[in-house]
């Protein structure tokens, strides 16, 4: 399997959505996109909203840069009522060169079932990483879901391997017993 490069997408749709009273309502969404090139994420783009019926358009398509993305518990019943959060982060490093640290500033999403959840989750995360950290700036971040095509992707590799490999031993087994009964059959015409 080749390796490729991933990015994040931010792609901005603009449709016509019926609500839950059964009226309609021309919408704008953002939803984020993990995809090699342009041309893919605006195909995933399509495919994510292969749903509706009428008119459709893609309003912007621009790549976003995240350190990364962190998944905090939501309940089933509530997956859809997440929000996603923002934090940008200064990491203090230390230079080995002079006395001074290094600041770097990270970005990371986070997705959490309230917004008072993300400073739990987020210090967590950093906790982990061992380095000084400062939380410079948290916001909502506007979108309303995160398509990993990634992921996608390498469950239905798996699926095809499997089947591959499944219809590969089918046909082993499939010659031994055909290669075995033509060997009978000659012994016996030779008799």
């Amino acid at each position: 399997m080749p390796i490729t490069t991933r990015f994040y997408f931010l792609s901005k749709v603009r449709y016509t959505k019926q609500l839950n009273d059964g009226t309609f309502k021309r919408v704008s969404e953002k939803i984020l996109l993990t995809a090699s090139t342009y041309g893919e994420a605006e195909e995933l783009t399509y495919k994510y909203f292969d749903f509706v019926r009428g008119e459709f358009s893609l309003q912007d398509l621009k790549r976003v840069n995240f350190e990364d993305i962190i998944y905090g518990p939501v309940d089933e019943e509530s997956v859809n009522d997440s929000i996603f959060v923002l934090a940008k982060v200064n990491m203090l490093l230390n230079n080995f060169d002079s006395p001074k640290q290094k600041t770097v500033t990270y970005k990371y999403l986070l997705r959490v079932a309230e917004f008072g959840n993300y400073e739990e989750l987020l210090k967590e995360f950093l906790e982990n990483t061992g380095q000084e950290y400062e939380i410079d700036s948290v916001s909502i971040y506007p979108i309303v879901d995160i398509y990993d095509n990634l992921n996608s992707e390498i469950r239905e590799e798996d699926e095809e391997d499997d089947y591959q490999s499944d219809n590969t031993e089918e046909f082993y087994a499939f010659e031994e017993t055909n290669s075995e009964s033509v060997a009978n059959e000659n012994q016996e015409s030779e008799a």
